[in-house]
């Protein structure tokens, strides 16, 4: 995220605050935690392709988690799934443009 998207999303965050009252304490950490596992996970598939058994392993995030995990960033454009002779479905992280 860029500089100037960083200051647009902060100005969008205090016009929200004043109408709605600040996001709570709970959503805040749901929302660290959820970017701290997709990281990881990102992390994991960065370079390699990898079945959800490979990357829970590897990260010890349970599975089913990984799964979750893998389908919402699958929605958004984060990974790709490519089928694997296993019957796996293994994914990859997405390249993105660097970011200033």
């Amino acid at each position: 995220m860029t500089i100037d998207n960083n200051k647009v999303i902060t100005e969008q965050i205090k016009t929200m605050n004043a109408q709605k009252g600040p996001v709570s304490k709970e959503l805040l950490e749901y929302y660290k935690e959820t970017q701290k596992v997709q990281k990881q996970i990102l992390e994991t598939i960065k370079e390699t392709q990898k079945t959800v058994p490979e990357i829970a392993a590897q990260t010890k995030i349970a599975s089913e988690i990984v799964l979750w995990h893998l389908t919402a960033m699958k929605k958004y454009g984060k990974v790709e799934p490519i089928l694997a002779k296993s019957g796996y479905l293994k994914y990859v992280a997405m390249h993105t443009e660097a970011k200033a």
